[in-house]
């Protein structure tokens, strides 16, 4: 045991007893008459005051003779009730009694801010609403928060900044939740000359240093179109007024058009009308001016019957930063044909003269490349000749190659080719971006691209993409450089198997092989609206690293209909939407050697992975849902997870098994459709909790997921 000595919280020296109990301290720099703490301390008791005062004057000799007594660890309490304004007790909420900072609580105050916390105690209000949280070895006056409500809640965070009390006492802190208020808000858009806007997109925005404390106001999501009067309602909060008026919160309005804001208001929360003032179109001028010309080869014959077009409006894949009316609705697009001798001519009208503007020819619906020019308006009652010639495309064979990181040939592969840079709009009717060739048993295909790209893919104009695709979804990619005979594109590691709806392939991003693919028509009972027309897919991936992670890809046929990928975890159906993405007939699953997918449970290189792909009648599937405050603790502390039965009710106790990553972690009663586990979680890293019910006449349903990362 050592005996420690303090003054104004610096520990001014320490000395361990012998073995008759006695101790001596020499101090230095210590005033006569002056006031010191004496105490205790051991590796385990913290500061340990001798009694209740625990300090002591030294007086004129210099010398004090103090006996100390070893006590045991000191204990306080917070305990308080949690309700809402009219009384009635809030059950089943969390209660957050910590001195680590709260997620989006402003930092520069929180406590902890700057180091880890030396506590934090998580807790669930009883059916009274009752909570309770004992503080272990916690220096009395210690700053720490007690917070309620919040995200994942339908309460506003509420956020109280206490002291901690003195040893073997109790501070009741209750707290009471308000539930958000609304009051009908009627906006009016209506432009600087008085017009009405219809049609318009209103919406509101929230920030502040208090935002954070509304971030599951329903309101937000909320939004109201502009009737032909220019207005539209809907409920906003009235209990903001004091935060906007105080500058802590600031509620923005902002009416959009076509997807772009066109004006914004600030609401100053007790006004029940807000007007939005975009600015009007600036009035035309008014003449007339012509643009015409002559299309033709360059051998100078005519080209007859092609389109040209004379227009301020962004021509499609143009360069869009410098396209005329690119900020703007078009105020003039004319289109014209060539007559017999590939003459044309547009009369442009109130244009004003310098507006920029394009003549474009060729392109689209025709089988020249498109020619385009960017030009000025001329002076009014004028005429600008512009002169087009189109020039044929030019192409040569080009063979593509799809083999896998194994080098194993992928037969069956779509291929296609996509241009992309500055000059790619010029292109965009070329006749081999419209064609495709799918791969042979040599993982080989041809079909012919254009020779005249090579310089302008040489200066770095242009790029031109090969894509290789399995079920709709690409598995690899390559650029052409233009000059090439034959383009090789590396995909993954492939399989694929013969299946009565078609053919099902699988890749791997990594590993040495996949094996045993294989679908199974025998699947265990699914819940009440979820059907599978597909069956249980079955594989391994072998060559891993020990450990490693891959995100394996399932190309369904196109006769199977899935949304949603299933798992059996403990005999419970698992919904596997946080670790799957859905792409059309493409799943790509992220799975981890070890990990909760992985179906041997070890870190040996080797995932074995059985899975079902789904279809989810409606949004009424029988869930066990997990929630917890939390999603990063520390090894060790106490977790608490929520269950809950949703979309359905079963009668009495039921006893709801937890697993973490696929091994047993505990039981929990659930009763009345709600219960909460508490314990520790030991293992570092991102932990995948789930639940499975083996109790006599439980329905069929599906377990959702509660991820939470654990720390050292």
């Amino acid at each position: 045991m050592s005996a420690k000595v303090q003054q104004t919280g610096v520990e001014l020296g320490s000395v361990t007893t012998n073995a008759n109990g006695n101790y001596s301290l020499v101090l230095s720099s210590v005033e006569i008459g002056s006031t010191v703490l004496l105490g205790l301390g051991g590796s385990n008791e913290g500061w340990l005051p001798q009694n209740a005062a625990g300090s002591v004057s030294i007086g004129s000799s210099g010398t004090v003779v103090v006996n100390l007594t070893e006590i045991a660890a000191s204990l306080s309490t917070i305990q308080g009730r949690v309700t809402q304004s009219n009384g009635q007790p809030i059950a089943g909420t969390f209660v957050l009694v910590s001195n680590a900072p709260v997620p989006n609580a402003p930092g520069s105050n929180a406590p902890g801010s700057n180091a880890p916390a030396s506590f934090s105690i998580e807790t669930v209000t009883d059916a009274d609403g009752n909570y309770s949280a004992t503080l272990t070895n916690v220096t009395p006056g210690t700053q720490f928060y007690v917070a309620a409500g919040g995200p994942t809640t339908t309460w506003p965070l509420s956020l109280q900044l206490l002291s901690a009390p003195n040893f073997n006492s109790t501070a009741i802190v209750n707290i009471v939740l308000a539930p958000f208020l609304s009051t009908p808000l009627t906006i009016v858009v209506n432009d600087t000359n008085h017009h009405l806007v219809s049609g318009a997109l209103v919406s509101l925005a929230l920030s502040g240093s208090l935002a954070f404390t509304m971030s599951n106001d329903p309101y937000l999501a909320s939004t109201c179109t502009t009737n032909a009067s220019g207005t539209c309602s809907f409920d906003a909060p009235s209990d903001l007024a004091p935060f906007i008026t105080d500058g802590r919160l600031t509620l923005t309005v902002s009416a959009s058009l076509g997807g772009a804001v066109i004006g914004t208001a600030l609401w100053d929360g007790a006004t029940a009308t807000t007007s939005i003032n975009p600015s009007p179109p600036p009035p035309p001028p008014s003449s007339l001016s012509t643009i015409q010309g002559r299309v033709t080869q360059s051998n100078g014959q005519p080209i007859a019957g092609t389109f040209v077009l004379v227009s301020n409006a962004p021509v499609p894949n143009a360069p869009g930063s410098n396209a005329p009316g690119s900020n703007a609705p078009a105020s003039f697009s004319i289109e014209t044909v060539t007559d017999a001798d590939g003459n044309y001519s547009a009369t442009l009208t109130n244009v004003t003269p310098g507006t920029q503007f394009y003549v474009a020819a060729g392109g689209p619906t025709t089988t020249w490349p498109l020619s385009l020019q960017l030009l000025s308006a001329p002076n009014f009652n004028s005429t600008a000749i512009v002169n087009i010639v189109l020039a044929p495309f030019l192409s040569t064979p080009l063979t593509i190659v799809v083999n896998d990181t194994n080098h194993h040939l992928v037969s069956g592969a779509l291929v296609s080719l996509a241009l992309s840079g500055s000059l790619a709009f010029t292109m965009s009717n070329d006749p081999y971006l419209a064609s495709t060739c799918t791969t042979n048993a040599s993982g080989t295909c041809s079909f012919d691209a254009p020779s005249d790209l090579a310089p302008f893919i040489t200066d770095g104009r242009l790029t031109l993409t090969v894509s290789a695709s399995l079920g709709g979804a690409v598995i690899g990619t390559a650029l052409w450089d233009g000059a090439r005979k034959s383009q090789f594109i590396d995909a993954g590691i492939t399989t694929s198997t013969s299946i009565s709806a078609g053919t099902l392939s699988v890749v791997s991003t990594v590993g040495k092989a996949i094996t045993r693919l294989s679908v199974s028509q025998s699947v265990a009972t699914l819940p009440s609206g979820v059907t599978t027309t597909l069956g249980a897919i079955s594989y391994v991936i072998t060559g891993l690293d020990v450990g490693a992670s891959t995100n394996v890809s399932f190309f369904l046929p196109s006769s199977v209909s899935a949304n949603a990928l299933f798992k059996q975890i403990g005999g419970t159906w698992v919904d596997l939407a946080p670790y799957c993405v859905f792409d059309g007939q493409r799943v790509t699953l992220s799975v981890t050697d070890g990990g909760v997918l992985d179906a041997d449970g070890l870190a040996n290189g080797i995932v074995v992975d059985p899975v079902v792909p789904v279809q989810i009648a409606g949004k009424s599937l029988s869930r066990i849902a997990l929630s917890t405050l939390s999603s990063a603790v520390k090894r060790g502390a106490k977790v608490s997870i929520k269950v809950s039965f949703a979309n359905f009710q079963h009668a009495g106790v039921t006893a709801v098994k937890l697993y973490d990553n696929g091994v047993l972690l505990g039981a929990v009663s659930v009763k009345a459709g709600s219960g909460v586990w508490s314990g520790s979680l030991l293992k570092v890293g991102l932990r995948t909790i789930t639940a499975s019910v083996a109790t006599k006449g439980f329905p069929t349903v599906v377990s959702s997921m509660a991820r939470i990362t654990v720390s050292k």
